[in-house]
Parts: structure tokens; C-alpha cells; sequence
């Protein structure tokens, strides 16, 4: 019986943790995208966009990055390819604002498009590449996206510090590691070599975390 307590004690005590994670994780998601600042970079684009396909576009794709963000209170944990998904509309909109300054490649086999993450891990790691570093047409910014032959996600950036560094709280990698903890019993990696910034994340079965 004082086994059973423990293990009911331990699992309220990690649902609460996970709780907390998540919150955090749309706090930040709210302060650095849907924030008015965000928004405003946004509709400026779009005053920008003189052909009327290319506005259709990028309204298309806003909403599909906003329909994204409204969903993530419901969900835990999504498919890969439905993050990549939103990734992609997220980037159209970025490549939209930095126009030839970013360089960001996707290299995802589709027999990994099944395997589970938490939402907008991918996109927090963009955002923190886009906010430490120098994004422009003389130095622009390299961001590939993958898979190794460990079959683990790895989200990598060209390390070119802006001159004025801005201040890191550590929050986004913090968080991002707290839900893998905690929702996969995982840990992410991260790597700072030869100049490139890395961030491995493990990737979960659809069937082993379901089963």
C-alpha cells in the first residue's frame, strides 16, 4: 500500500510538473510569436506584397501558423509532420520578413513523419537561432533540420553572434528539455562546436508511446 501511495504521489507530482512545462512553454510561445510585436512584422509583410498571389500566400500560410498556435493548449504531443507542417508555414512567413538572409534546409524522411514530439519545440529552437544571431544578406543565417543515423532529430544554426548579444534566460531549451523529461522520460542534447549551435532531440513512436 505505501508503494502504491508513492508511485500515486510521484505521478500527480509529474503531471503537475508537466503542467507547468506546458504553460511555461506557451508563455514564451506568447511573448515571442503572438505578441504584437510579432503580429505587427506580420501585417507589415504583408503591406509589402504587391501581387495578389503572393498575398493570398502569405495569408494562407499566417493562418495556418496561427491555427497551429490556437490548438496547442490541447494538445501534449504531436506527430512529427504535422509540426514540420507548421514549421513550413512558420518559415514561409520568416523567408516573407528576412527575404534572402535566411538559409534553412529540411531533410526529414517520411518514415520519421510518425514519431511524436511536444508542440512548437522545432519552432522555439528557429526563433532562438533568428534571436542570437546575425540574420542578413552579407551573413545569412544557416539553419538545417534533420535526422542522424541514431534516428534523432537535430536542429542545427550557424553560429554568428549578433555584436550587441542578447540576453539569454535559457527558458526555451529549459522547457523544451522539461517536456521531453517528463512527457518521454528523455533528455535533449545540445552542442556548441565548430561553429554551429545543435540541439538533438530524441524522437518517440507513435506505437511505443501509446502502447
Amino acid at each position: 500500500m505505501i508503494f502504491t501511495n508513492e508511485i500515486l504521489q510521484k505521478t500527480k507530482l509529474e503531471n503537475e510538473q508537466f503542467k507547468q512545462a506546458h504553460l511555461r512553454a506557451q508563455l514564451i510561445s506568447l511573448q515571442q510569436q503572438i505578441s504584437p510585436h510579432f503580429l505587427f512584422n506580420s501585417l507589415s509583410t504583408l503591406k509589402t506584397i504587391t501581387h495578389e498571389s503572393d498575398t493570398k500566400n502569405f495569408v494562407v500560410q499566417l493562418s495556418h501558423v496561427y491555427r497551429y498556435l490556437l490548438n496547442f493548449n490541447n494538445h501534449q504531443v504531436t506527430k512529427l509532420s504535422e509540426e514540420l507542417k507548421f514549421i513550413r508555414s512558420y518559415l514561409y512567413i520568416l523567408h516573407q520578413r528576412f527575404e534572402g538572409s535566411l538559409d534553412i534546409t529540411i531533410e526529414v524522411p517520411d518514415n520519421y513523419h510518425n514519431c511524436l514530439i511536444p508542440p512548437l519545440s522545432i519552432q522555439l529552437l528557429v526563433e532562438n537561432a533568428i534571436k542570437h544571431n546575425i540574420v542578413s544578406p552579407d551573413m545569412p543565417l544557416g539553419i538545417l533540420i534533420h535526422v542522424n543515423d541514431k534516428q534523432e532529430l537535430i536542429i542545427e544554426n550557424t553560429l554568428q553572434p549578433k555584436k550587441s548579444p542578447v540576453e539569454s534566460t535559457g527558458l526555451g531549451l529549459q522547457n523544451i528539455n522539461d517536456r521531453f523529461r517528463l512527457l518521454f522520460n528523455k533528455e535533449i542534447n545540445i552542442n556548441k562546436a565548430n561553429g554551429t549551435f545543435t540541439v538533438i532531440l530524441p524522437l518517440i513512436s507513435y506505437e511505443h508511446y501509446y502502447h
